[in-house]
């Protein structure tokens, strides 16, 4: 499958989290580990998912969690304007 298919598939979970129908966290894991990992070296269209998702499972302090969510969603609605989750 090409990059251009797996940035698809991130702008589909994208509108998902954006729709509320998947949490961000869960959204930005599944970009991460579904598409992200598929990418060529060097392609880092999709890295906020994976910092922002790490971030995440790596604090279990509620502000910080939150702080991620938002920007998992900030990346969203990137990904889904621009097909790139980098601002």
């Amino acid at each position: 499958m090409s990059s251009k298919n797996f940035i698809r598939i991130a702008q589909q979970i994208a509108e998902e989290i954006l729709a509320g129908s998947v949490s961000p966290y869960d959204g930005g894991h599944r970009i991460w580990k579904e598409c992200q990992l598929q990418l060529k070296p060097g392609d880092h269209r999709l890295d906020p998912f994976v910092y922002w998702s790490s971030e995440y499972e790596d604090t279990l302090d509620a502000e910080r969690r939150t702080l991620c969510d938002k920007a998992i969603c900030v990346s969203a609605e990137a990904s889904v304007r621009t097909g790139s989750a980098l601002q």
